[in-house]
């Protein structure tokens, strides 16, 4: 009934047994923080002086000198107050949920965040509130979401309210990504806290301009992939009429040389 207690020798091998489990976790990680960083300065094509400003500005937020950030040092180096969208925001730019952030994470939210365009913040946005996965939402939802943006309920408010009636008028109770993205085009103060906060990020770290020039390099290098894939498309159907002519062409001479019956 009783559990035996180890002896002091069994106990010391127990203790060594954790203690090389924890910094075997510990060099993990280290590796997983490293492998971040090191790919999201590749990702973003970061050189040295890029560096040492995000990690001036890092040090600058650390407003405690942990070492990391929580959610309160970023929002007051942004001049952002606490909200609940800006907690959300936190969260999921947060990579191992651990309540602050790194400085592999640090730029690995920029390199997320400041690179979003607006359909990725009306998705992002939508997944906030679509927390059932269903693939739609429902107008008590996305009043929910009003007032995590505004913390006001947007029944009160003249401009949120004419958004909210268009959920409740235009729809047939369950809202499509597709809808709520037409919505944003419509009402496009509805999400304007969250693009708000982008800007503000770019301005922040490295200057507006520098996204802008980010963005745009990576606009090319998609279309030009996108070329490259159409070239390779062509080819690979040109490719296979010539095997079909060629094989027409075969089962022709194949039957002319057939001797007469």
């Amino acid at each position: 009934f009783f559990q035996e207690f180890p002896d002091k020798h069994h106990l010391k091998e127990i203790l060594k047994d954790r203690q090389l489990e924890l910094e075997s976790a510990k060099m993990i990680s280290v590796k997983i923080e490293k492998d971040i960083l090191q790919q999201t300065i590749e990702y973003l094509g970061l050189d040295e002086a890029d560096v040492k400003k995000l990690m001036k500005s890092f040090v600058d937020m650390d407003a405690d000198n942990s070492g990391e950030v929580d959610v309160t040092e970023f929002l007051n180096y942004m001049g952002f107050n606490r909200t609940e969208f800006t907690y959300r925001l936190f969260e999921f730019l947060d990579q191992n949920g651990n309540g602050s952030l790194d400085f592999g994470e640090f730029l690995h939210s920029l390199g997320t965040y400041c690179l979003f365009g607006t359909r990725e913040i009306v998705k992002m946005a939508f997944a906030f509130i679509d927390t059932n996965r269903n693939g739609y939402v429902i107008p008590n939802q996305v009043k929910n979401l009003l007032m995590m943006f505004y913390e006001v309920n947007p029944e009160d408010d003249p401009k949120l309210r004419k958004c909210f009636k268009f959920f409740k008028t235009k729809t047939t109770g369950k809202i499509t990504l597709d809808e709520f993205v037409e919505m944003n085009l419509n009402y496009p103060s509805m999400l304007f806290p969250a693009f708000h906060l982008r800007d503000e990020m770019r301005r922040t770290f490295l200057g507006s301009r520098w996204w802008e020039q980010k963005l745009a390099k990576f606009a090319k290098v998609r279309q030009k992939l996108k070329e490259q894939k159409a070239v390779e498309s062509v080819k690979r159907d040109s490719m296979v009429v010539v095997k079909s002519m060629a094989s027409e062409s075969k089962a022709k001479q194949s039957k002319n040389s057939l001797p007469p019956i």
